[in-house]
């Protein structure tokens, strides 16, 4: 979510510069979490 808002702002801040394009791809970070095996709900 945050990136989302960081690239909105940059986008916002800087309409004379080319957008910064990513891919919201987090399945890899999904399953660390998921296989990390944490209770606390704290991120690796």
């Amino acid at each position: 979510m945050q990136l989302s808002f960081d690239l909105d702002h940059w986008a916002a801040s800087n309409p004379a510069e080319q957008p910064i394009m990513a891919e919201p791809d987090f399945t890899l970070d999904v399953e660390w979490r998921k296989a990390s095996h944490e209770e606390d709900g704290a991120a690796a």
